[in-house]
């Protein structure tokens, strides 16, 4: 018998023992993809009978824990006073917070309700997300302090003013 096969079968039969007895290898499944869609939340005002000369408004979008929500743009709104976007800084599209502010000096600020601004998000995740908005300051087109109702919306073309978030009773929606 050669030295060659003194060698190979010895290995060989270890390697035949050693899949007999070791566990079946089974595949390893990569984990499921997380969900990303977009979406828009209109920013509403109503400033009841007061004419809306000025606003600034923070807005939160938070999410669940496994879910990521991050501010990717903003957008003007619907009356022509508020059409450009309001002012913000852009630092903060990085976050789910922002800080938004507008004002006009046209004799034709809107009376009562408006969209003030359109807001996109990017949210990672099942989970949708949660608005809130706090008014900061507001004005009428005199500069006199007002307090209006200020809620979000989200925006979707074929059922507008889903997942409403209103800081108090605001009614129905028109």
């Amino acid at each position: 018998m050669s030295v060659k096969r003194l060698i190979v079968l010895p290995l060989a039969l270890a390697v035949v023992l050693m899949s007999a007895i070791a566990p079946p290898i089974t595949p390893i499944e990569a984990p499921a993809a997380t969900p990303m869609r977009f979406i828009a939340v209109d920013v509403h005002v109503d400033s009841d009978q007061a004419r809306l000369g000025a606003w600034q408004i923070e807005y939160e979008a938070t999410g669940a824990p496994e879910s990521k929500v991050m501010l990717v743009g903003v957008e003007g709104g619907e009356h022509a006073a508020y059409s450009e976007a309001p002012r913000y800084d852009p630092a903060a599209l990085s976050g789910g917070r922002i800080i938004i502010a507008s004002y006009t000096t046209d004799n034709n600020a809107p009376l009562g309700l408006t969209r003030v601004a359109r807001l996109h998000l990017s949210v990672m995740g099942v989970m949708a997300p949660e608005h809130s908005l706090r008014l900061i300051a507001a004005g009428d087109d005199e500069g006199i302090r007002i307090e209006p109702k200020v809620w979000a919306s989200e925006f979707t073309p074929d059922a507008s003013n889903k997942n409403d978030t209103n800081t108090e009773d605001k009614g129905p929606l028109p």
